[in-house]
């Protein structure tokens, strides 16, 4: 389910990348916390990769809400991230007796997701693929306007009546993709039902 959004977001190459990443910081932490415990063991999975996907999603859209099965609470996508972070790090820290679930290494995936994602923010701005509307772009539509007089246009105000009528329909479409995420999933979504979700999530 995340990892189809984060592709069709990204693109398939980026989204490998990101894939590989943190699924191979995810098992350098691991290693890390095994030697300084003095553990000789070897860990096995793609976990790590997972929980950095989730990661991703939750910070990119952070207002997507998802429902947590099979307790049917809705909860948005930022919180259920820092939730799920912070009960791996309190069961990594508890290290249990039996508990032979490498919970260090989805932090790592985690860890080396968020770094991955602010590396490419602050390098490529808008990294999103096929959005025209990078600092390149905009640098090049400036400069090409550059010098000709400006143009003032008068928009007519959109009274109450209206706005809140416009509103009621637009929460009505979210409404409505919810529910058919809730008992068909996400993949059920049309292009354009993916992207009012992704716009909405994103204002």
């Amino acid at each position: 389910m995340f990892g189809r959004a984060l592709e069709n977001y990204w693109g398939p190459s980026r989204f490998f990348t990101y894939y590989m990443v943190t699924g191979i910081g995810a098992g350098l932490i691991q290693l890390a916390v095994c030697y300084f415990q003095g553990i000789t063991t070897f860990t096995i999975g793609a976990s790590g990769a997972v929980f950095g996907i989730l990661l991703a999603f939750g910070m990119i859209f952070p207002n997507v809400t998802l429902m947590i099965i099979p307790i049917p609470i809705p909860v948005k996508a930022k919180y259920l991230v820092i939730g799920y972070g912070l009960l791996e790090l309190w069961m990594g820290i508890g290290n249990r007796a039996g508990d032979n679930v490498a919970h260090f290494a989805h932090l790592g995936g985690m860890l080396f997701g968020i770094i991955l994602i602010l590396y490419w923010r602050k390098k490529n701005g808008n990294f999103r693929t096929g959005n025209p509307w990078n600092q390149s772009s905009i640098k090049k539509i400036t400069d090409f306007f550059k010098g000709k007089p400006k143009m003032t246009v008068h928009k007519q105000r959109e009274n109450d009546w209206d706005y809140n009528a416009r509103k009621a329909g637009e929460n009505k479409e979210i409404d409505r993709i919810l529910d058919k995420i809730k008992y068909s999933g996400y993949n059920s979504l049309s292009e354009e039902e993916q992207k009012k979700l992704f716009d909405v999530s994103n204002k």
